[in-house]
């Protein structure tokens, strides 16, 4: 098959005519039920904009296809996809197990193109970067956590593996979380200076960078919300604690209803807000997350810095003693500028004093010319 990009069939985002949109919802929903069989999609499901980050993920991620296509085993989007459902069906064997199975549907593949394209299904169909270093083609983006597939761990496993129970403690005074305020993604935006960084990487997520105020958020809601109706029917690859933790963490950060997260989400052009909750009431007890604990405790500890700004002083309650130390510090502030001040005024009256005394002599001696009492002064 030919690698060109001619060949790689790709979603669009905006269709052009009702033909061509039939066309298009026809083809997605053919692309989607090979990774969520059993959840009953419908033309009408994947008709919105709800699924437009993920197409364009996907357009992203078979863009390969096109530049080192003779590498993968698969070279089109339909036979790739094609794939998830052996994967699915062995996600108990190992890698190298599902290799050898497949060299029955690719005699003339080497291994290492097999590899590669199993692994694009699951970069599409799981949404977790998994890329293996040792058979790794073109462009490898370094900002993104690469997940590793050895060869005699099951699939079941390296996902299992990527989402780890966090049993750390929580500390005293962290336990409830001020989820209508603070810690939604608006208000990190808006108060705290935040940069969302939108992660196609599920293991990325609620990833936080002090230093350049970034925050990694994964973007395909809409992925949970299938993977969690599909694993209620039937055995999935994710666990469902996980993905429901994962709808959580959204629901926390995106309240439902709110103006200042409407209006971010309409800025950074998400539809994060159509979604829903997915019948999932707020958590907002720190305790209660297994998954993303560590994170969500950073992210708190982050917002419960002193604060650097008036916007932050107002945002949030205060303890007396940081009220104190914020309002010592405006004053302070009030006289150093004061005092600036005070010199900067005494600076420019000894220049004027300085300069008034010049013009007073000057005038003297131009009219005391003959005046030999003066001729000294008068130089």
């Amino acid at each position: 098959m030919s690698s060109s990009n001619s060949s790689i069939p790709r979603f669009a985002s905006v269709a052009t005519s009702s033909s061509v949109s039939n066309q298009m919802d026809s083809k997605k929903l053919c692309f989607l039920c090979q990774f969520w069989p059993d959840i009953g999609l419908t033309e009408q499901d994947v008709g919105d904009e709800s699924y437009n980050a993920f197409f364009d993920y996907v357009n992203q991620e078979i863009r390969i296809l096109g530049s080192c296509g003779e590498d993968f085993a698969a070279q089109c989007l339909e036979g790739t996809a094609a794939l998830v459902s052996k994967l699915r069906e062995h996600k108990a064997r190992s890698k190298m197990e599902i290799l050898e199975d497949l060299q029955k549907d690719f005699p003339n593949a080497s291994n290492s193109s097999i590899e590669r394209s199993m692994e694009l299904a699951l970069r599409l169909w799981l949404t977790l970067t998994i890329r293996s270093s040792n058979i790794a083609v073109g462009p490898v983006n370094a900002a993104v956590t690469q997940i590793e597939w050895p060869g005699q761990k099951s699939l079941t496993s390296l996902v299992q593996d990527q989402f780890v129970e966090q049993v750390s403690p929580v500390p005293e005074g962290k336990a409830r979380l001020q989820a209508d305020s603070n810690l939604t993604a608006a208000s990190l935006v808006r108060i705290y200076s935040i940069q969302i960084i939108w992660t196609n990487n599920l293991a990325d997520h609620l990833e936080l960078h002090r230093m350049n105020r970034t925050l990694k958020i994964y973007q395909h809601k809409i992925c949970l919300i299938n993977h969690a109706a599909q694993a209620t029917i039937a055995n999935s690859v994710f666990s469902l604690p996980v993905l429901e933790e994962a709808i959580d963490t959204m629901n926390l950060l995106f309240p439902i209803g709110d103006e200042m997260t409407t209006a971010l989400l309409l800025k950074e052009g998400k539809m994060l807000h159509t979604l829903g909750n997915y019948h999932r009431a707020p958590r907002t007890n720190l305790a209660r997350y297994v998954y993303w604990r560590e994170q969500l405790m950073e992210l708190v500890d982050f917002v419960q810095e002193p604060a650097r700004n008036w916007r932050q002083f107002r945002s949030r309650p205060r303890s007396l003693t940081e009220s104190a130390t914020f309002w010592n510090l405006c004053i302070a502030i009030v006289v150093i500028l004061l005092t600036l001040i005070s010199i900067g005024f005494g600076t420019a009256q000894t220049v004027f004093s300085v300069k008034q005394y010049k013009v007073s002599v000057l005038q003297l001696c131009q009219g005391s010319a003959n005046d030999l009492a003066l001729k000294d002064l008068c130089k």
